[in-house]
């Protein structure tokens, strides 16, 4: 304490010393200095604190001593010391600015030689900013922080969402393949599959969406390339669908065929002996898809069951007329017994001998089958009266079992595909989080800036227009979306 006394006694000259020693004069009324600042370690530096005085003048009596001092309208005051007179070709008293609690704007002024009342007093502006690689790195930092947001937005996240729609594909075809497993039980197309055709198909879109990501494309959902894949996914999704749909098609037209069958075995060898050659009918080839190819390709599927509805109708058809003649037939007496029922048991089995070829729904009519068994039943109505012999009605058609209900969907996802499915969504659910907060915060930040703090706040216009400013967060982070998204992609 004893040296700090010390040394401040000699530093205020004595008044005979003051009387001696020339006054400084300054040579401007005002002055604006600039602080650059260091955050966090403290260091300050002031390469223009210097104030311009005429020459001649000592500052041997205001060295080291404070002259001055200046305020903040956001609080805090700083203290201005001066250091002492440059060189004689450029004299200029040296400024020490001490400590300014934190940057702004300074005002105050100070005395260029408080012991010499002839000196006159300047005007002092003290600017007090971070030293600028300060500034840069947060500009920085938040052009990258503007370019990922913009990346995910425009590309992370619509590739994420097509990711976990074909992550999604895999689930959904243990499904299909379940449902498609226990309506095809205990029928001949139970071992049709789509898997072959499914995974092919898979692989294509994997490595379609790795390539979207490194292009423009992605940054774009209404681009070529990216609706194709987002079509591809759908399409895929849908023909899964149809697939589980199909076996209830298929299992309609086994039991349709099935019924055809016996039909054909209904109908009596006497007619359909020697005029068929002992072969099949050739109806029952329409229901070659029952026993088709395994491998069914996912884009055949459409055409495949309009083809399977079309023969289900047919071997219907078919069903119906040979039970027709079935029952005709068990209403005619023996061939011998007359010339008249010889001419209509002749007729019958031209009847079968055209059924036996026909091999579609048209055949029906162009062979005028229905006919025919009409003209029979006629003739057979003509014949004699007999004790056994009771008239004839159509036969009923054997019902046709309806199609199975669909099979509950069964079985757990793959671990793959459903790992990739909850990563996907997981992430983008983590990422729009992420980003309604970081709006938040900016639309907090900017409102409690512009409006609440160092001034007041409460009115209903003051909250009108903190509502604006959150409402137009949105619309700002829209419109550097839209800027950043021509630069990227010029």
């Amino acid at each position: 304490m004893l040296a700090l006394t010390l040394l401040a006694a000699a530093a205020v000259a004595s008044p005979e010393e003051a009387a001696k020693t020339p006054p400084l004069v300054p040579l401007v009324d005002a002055l604006a200095v600039t602080v650059y600042r260091t955050p966090f370690v403290g260091l300050e530096r002031c390469p223009d604190c210097r104030l311009p005085v005429r020459p001649g003048g000592s500052a041997d009596g205001v060295r080291n001593t404070a002259i001055g001092g200046a305020s903040s309208d956001h609080g805090g005051w700083v203290r201005v010391f001066a250091r002492g007179l440059g060189g004689e070709r450029d004299p200029a008293l040296g400024l020490d600015v001490s400590d300014p609690p934190h940057a702004g704007l300074y005002r105050g002024r100070i005395d260029v030689d408080p012991a010499n009342p002839a000196a006159g007093n300047v005007a002092l502006v003290v600017a007090v900013k971070h030293e600028w690689p300060f500034p840069v790195v947060v500009l920085g930092l938040s052009v990258w922080a503007a370019l990922h947001i913009k990346r995910y937005l425009g590309l992370w996240r619509g590739l994420w969402t097509l990711r976990e729609k074909e992550a999604a594909l895999g689930a959904a075809a243990l499904e299909s393949e379940a449902a498609f497993a226990a309506a095809a039980h205990g029928h001949g197309f139970a071992g049709l599959s789509v898997q072959a055709d499914l995974m092919a198909r898979r692989r294509v879109l994997s490595a379609g969406l790795d390539a979207l990501g490194r292009t423009a494309d992605a940054l774009n959902p209404d681009s070529l390339a990216y609706r194709a894949i987002d079509v591809e996914l759908d399409a895929l999704a849908a023909s899964l669908a149809q697939w589980t749909a199909l076996a209830a098609r298929l299992g309609a037209l086994d039991d349709a065929l099935q019924s055809a069958r016996a039909a054909a075995a209904a109908v009596p060898a006497d007619l359909r002996g020697a005029t068929t050659g002992g072969r099949p009918p050739r109806a029952f080839d329409a229901a070659v898809v029952l026993t088709g190819p395994q491998a069914v390709k996912l884009a055949d599927l459409p055409g495949l069951a309009q083809q399977i509805d079309l023969e289900r109708a047919f071997l219907v058809a078919w069903d119906e007329e040979a039970r027709d003649v079935a029952a005709l037939r068990a209403v005619v007496p023996d061939p011998s017994s007359g010339a008249a029922v010889r001419a209509v048991h002749d007729a019958l089995a031209a009847i079968v001998t055209r059924l036996w070829y026909v091999v579609r729904t048209d055949d029906v009519e162009r062979m005028g089958l229905k006919d025919a068994i009409v003209q029979a039943r006629a003739a057979i109505d003509r014949l004699p009266p007999e004790p056994a012999r009771t008239p004839v009605r159509a036969a009923a058609p054997t019902p046709v079992a309806s199609s199975p209900a669909p099979f509950p969907p069964g079985g757990d996802a793959p671990a793959n595909d459903a790992a990739r499915r909850t990563f996907y969504a997981d992430l983008r659910r983590r990422w729009d989080t992420a980003i309604g907060w970081l709006a938040f915060a900016v639309a907090l930040a900017t409102g409690l800036n512009q409006l609440y703090l160092d001034q007041p706040f409460g009115t209903p216009r003051d909250y009108l227009a903190l509502a604006l400013l959150g409402l137009g967060t949105r619309a700002a982070l829209d419109t550097l979306g839209t800027v950043l998204d021509r630069w990227i992609r010029r």
